[in-house]
Formats: C-alpha cells, structure tokens, sequence
C-alpha cells in the first residue's frame, strides 16, 4: 500500500507542478474517473491526489462511474462542459476511451 501511496504522490505532484507553473495564483479545478471507487488502489489515489491538490488550493473530485463505461464517459463529458483543467482517467475498459 506504502508504494501506491508513493506512486500516486510522485503523478499528483508531477501534475500539479506542471499546471500551477504555467498559472500561478489561479485555482484550477481536477477530475478523477478510475473505474471505481471502492477499490484500495483508486481510493488512496484520488485521497492522494485530494490531499495534495488541497495544499496548493486547488479543487479536486473523484467520481464514480462504478464499473459502468457508459457513466463513466457520461461524467467525462459532464466535466469537459464544467471546464475543468485536467481530468484523469483509469478506462472501465480500453474500448470505451479513444483519442478524439
């Protein structure tokens, strides 16, 4: 559990110091679809990601698509309307997320 804990730190920071540089000051706002939430991997991810994104200001939202790909783009495209800054996603299946 410590080496997730570890790897999610090392991306939210890596992240987060990439979009904070470019805009200081400004409070950016993150999205975080995993295929779900009730899994140890993806909940210490997105209460790594919160706990850091919190320091600097930021707002953070995990969401919960629950193993459904059909939500899951569903609350993308919700977030891409609300104009997030960046949404990370973990596909409920590698057919359901293309480029484009």
């Amino acid at each position: 559990m410590r080496r997730i804990t570890i790897i999610a730190a090392i991306l939210a920071f890596t992240v987060m110091s990439a979009l904070t540089s470019a805009n200081a000051g400004e409070q950016k706002k993150f999205v975080y679809l995993p295929q779900n939430l009730n899994n140890p991997f993806y909940t210490t991810i997105a209460d790594t990601f919160a706990a850091d994104y919190a320091k600097e200001g930021h707002l953070f939202t995990p969401l919960d698509p629950n193993n459904d790909q059909a939500v899951q783009i569903s609350l993308m495209e919700d977030a891409i309307a609300q104009g997030v800054s960046a949404i990370f996603v973990t596909p409920v299946t590698s057919d359901g997320i293309i480029s484009g």
